[in-house]
């Protein structure tokens, strides 16, 4: 009988903690860089000038749930997608283009990361339009 009553009252918190929880979705549009140092003796006439940023998105799915009684500190998690790379593109003057038989050069790098974020927030509403919020913590991510 103890530990029947004992389940009840530990499914009975969970259910009060399940319920406190906030789910969300993240998305935006972002701008990527990936910078390169290069030693060639043209690299920087020849080559730099031409790489420009990535545009792309990122999609999440995320919760966030309290860890104190006064729903000032939450832990948030996210499952993100996110775009990020390079873009590389040079036409070529048409004296060059006939010798070299080359028009123009176009590279893109394209990486797709998941990326996984988990923090611990502090919000604190200092009145009715402002917020102030503050987090750290751990951050992983794999490419595919």
């Amino acid at each position: 009988m103890k530990f029947i009553l004992a389940l009840l009252l530990m499914l009975a918190g969970l259910a009060n903690a399940a319920a406190q929880v906030r789910f969300f979705a993240n998305f935006g549009i972002q701008s990527s860089y990936a910078s390169e140092k290069n030693e060639s003796p043209s690299w920087d006439t020849d080559y730099k000038p031409f790489f420009t940023n990535r545009s792309s998105l990122h999609l999440g799915l995320g919760a966030e749930w309290p860890i104190d009684r006064n729903q000032q500190y939450y832990i948030q998690s996210i499952l993100r997608y996110s775009g990020k790379g390079r873009n590389f593109f040079r036409s070529r003057s048409e004296p060059l283009a006939q010798s070299t038989d080359t028009l123009s050069i176009r590279n893109n790098v394209a990486l797709n990361y998941m990326e996984f974020p988990i923090t611990i927030n502090f919000k604190k509403q200092l009145n009715e339009n402002w917020t102030l919020h503050a987090g750290a913590g751990f951050y992983g991510g794999f490419i595919f």
